[in-house]
């Protein structure tokens, strides 16, 4: 059964561990909020990165199901962190996720 807004509820979803990265200690906990609010408390656990080299070991500790990834970030960015993850994990499962619109760069 595709997803939607209108029965979101009714799909069964396993619990799954989110890596959530950005630089911004307020994105990451308003990312929490966000999927907590959709998917609720016992359906998701949070690990959290503040940058590219963090949010690479983290992955490589616990292979995370989901990863939010901020584009902007000091030392490297999102783009070449989402590069260095899925060089090593092809298969990895990464949304990325910013505040301004970087079109171009993440093509």
């Amino acid at each position: 059964m595709p997803v939607t807004e209108n029965n979101i509820e009714q799909v069964p979803i396993a619990a799954f561990t989110c890596l959530i990265v950005d630089d911004s200690e307020f994105a990451r906990i308003h990312l929490m909020e966000l999927m907590i609010d959709l998917l609720g408390q016992e359906k998701i656990s949070f690990e959290t990165a503040s940058g590219g080299m963090e949010a690479i070991e983290i992955y490589q500790k616990i292979k995370p199901k989901l990863v939010m990834m901020d584009i902007v970030m000091p030392g490297i960015d999102g783009v070449e962190t989402v590069q260095k993850i899925c060089d090593l994990y092809p298969t990895a499962c990464i949304i990325m996720v910013s505040s301004l619109s970087y079109k171009e760069k993440v093509k």
